[in-house]
Order: structure tokens, then C-alpha cells, then sequence
């Protein structure tokens, strides 16, 4: 019996594309040198002072909201010594960034605010000196930057999608957990092959979604539940309390009810689950998912 199914004459790139150097170098330039690129999460630097330090195409940058709300992206680097000025992969600025090498310190939004022993240089003026911005545009929520210096607006660059996903109130999303994966491959057979991450070598389900509704948080801590999305790393990663992963485990694999309005409920109420102990987690002591009404 013929297949009705047609590749529309599609073929797959020649091997040289996935392996060659002067290809990639390429892409490089044209590709992630020109175009809008995504880096992260407007809701991981939720207030002013926090920032997120990025590894893009040998580049380290340093996302960072200002005291106004606005989220500014330069260049993870000095301008007096060159000196990387984070070397944390995130945290908070109390008020200035301050360089570790000679103290000069830039205000969030970039600009040079005090340049220790230099007041008295001739022709120093620190309004010359200011980090070196990438530019930058939230979208619903998603944070991209452009290292281009006369960039395509983001607006039109990306028309046809801009207001596509307005319903799904992306923006509202926060993150809970963060899982990487180091892959030995070229950048397009990922995005040809792989569109969900691939299984750890115990060939574990896989990790809880990345992103949650705020409106969730709210519901599950109200609920006196608030170990559910704990922000901080626990055993193998997972966003839940402490406990036993195959419990948990257990428990992701239904994180799509939870999300849909339901809470978990334990048989013993008087005990809170985020104080039991690893022992006592096991599948035999299972919890019960119920939908409520909210």
C-alpha cells in the first residue's frame, strides 16, 4: 500500500555542515553574530540588583535589572584592566558593580560611578567609560540579545511571531529548575533530532518542567505547600522537598494535573511532608492528587 506521506523534496544537509570549522565560523558570523539570541528569563532577576551571567559564543555577559525594572545586558568586563567583573553565575548587586581588580564601580545602568586614585588624571572623564552594552529586548518574558551593533528591531525581526503567544502569558512563568546537558554534536542536529531532552544514562523520566504559572506558587503555597517549588538545588536536581527521588519521580510524572488546578494532599495532614525524612518517602507511602475548586 503507497505511504501518503511526502518530504516535499526535503533533504538533509550535506555531512560538511556538521563538521566543518570554516562552516561554522560561518554561521558565526552571520548567524549568532547578527541575530536576536535568547538568553534567559526576565523572572530570574525578578529585582533590581540581581543579575545572571551568560556563556554565549565565547562571550560572557552580565544580565542585570536596574533600580527602574529595566533588564540591561553588557559585557562581562572592565573597561579600565580588562578584568572579569563576575565570576559567579548569579547573584545581587547591593548598588554598584564593582570591579574585584582596582574597585571601579558602574552603576546598573551601566555608566561609571567611581574610578578609585583617577579623579586626578588629566583628561579622565568617567562619562567616556561606561560597560559595554549588548543589545537587549524582553519578550514575553524571555530575555534576547543582539551582539550586532546596528541590530534588526526585535519587533521586526520577529513580525510574524511577536503577538502569536500573547495568550499563553509566557511573561507570567518563573522558573524551578534548571537541568543541562553537554552534548558533543553540532548546533543543528540538535535542533533536528532532539526536541525533548534526552534521557540520563539511568534512563530516568524526564526532569520537572522548567517553567511553572506564578499563579500556581501562589495556589500550591496557600495551600501550606510551600516546599512544592523550592527554589534551591535538591537531590539530583529536582524542584520538590527533600526526600527519596524515586517518590518524586513519581509525583513529576503527574506534574501536568498539578498544574491544572490540583493540590496535593497528604493522608497525614498533621505532618508537613518537607520535614519526613528520606526513609519515609518511598512509593508505598504515596501521596493522594485531588482537584479542588479555586
Amino acid at each position: 500500500m503507497a505511504s501518503s506521506r511526502s518530504s516535499g523534496g526535503a533533504r538533509a544537509l550535506p555531512g560538511k555542515h556538521y563538521t566543518s570549522q570554516a562552516v561554522y565560523d560561518t554561521e558565526t558570523e552571520r548567524i549568532f553574530g547578527r541575530r536576536w539570541l535568547c538568553v534567559g528569563l526576565a523572572a530570574s532577576i525578578p529585582e533590581a540588583g540581581r543579575y545572571v551571567v551568560v556563556e554565549i559564543e565565547g562571550e560572557s555577559l552580565l544580565t542585570v535589572r536596574d533600580r527602574s525594572g529595566e533588564i540591561r545586558c553588557f559585557f562581562n568586563v572592565c573597561r579600565h584592566r580588562g578584568t572579569r567583573l563576575c565570576d559567579d553565575r548569579s547573584g545581587s548587586f547591593t548598588r554598584y558593580i564593582v570591579c574585584p581588580y582596582h574597585a571601579w564601580a558602574y552603576e546598573l545602568t551601566g555608566e561609571l560611578a567611581a574610578a578609585p586614585t583617577m579623579d586626578d588624571v588629566d583628561g579622565f572623564d568617567r562619562g567616556e567609560l561606561p560597560l559595554h552594552a549588548v543589545a537587549t529586548f524582553v519578550w514575553e518574558g524571555l530575555v534576547f540579545v543582539c551582539f550586532d551593533e546596528t541590530p534588526t528591531p526585535f519587533e521586526q525581526a520577529f513580525v510574524s511571531i511577536f503577538s502569536k503567544f500573547s495568550a499563553w502569558h509566557l511573561a507570567d512563568l518563573v522558573p524551578v529548575h534548571r537541568t543541562e546537558y553537554e552534548v558533543q554534536a553540532n548546533w543543528k542536529l540538535l535542533f533536528q533530532t532532539m526536541p525533548t531532552p534526552p534521557p540520563s544514562k539511568s534512563q530516568e523520566p524526564p526532569p520537572f518542567p522548567a517553567l511553572v504559572s506564578r499563579k500556581h506558587i501562589r495556589r500550591v503555597d496557600s495551600a501550606g505547600l510551600q516546599g512544592l517549588f523550592d527554589r534551591s538545588p535538591t537531590l539530583r536536581g529536582c524542584p520538590l522537598v527533600s526526600g527519596a527521588s524515586r517518590q518524586r519521580r513519581r509525583l513529576l510524572s503527574q506534574s501536568h494535573k498539578l498544574l491544572n488546578s490540583t493540590h496535593l494532599r497528604s493522608s497525614e495532614r498533621s505532618t508537613p511532608r518537607a520535614t519526613l525524612q528520606p526513609a519515609e518517602l518511598h512509593p508505598e507511602n504515596a501521596f493522594e492528587l485531588t482537584s479542588v475548586p479555586v
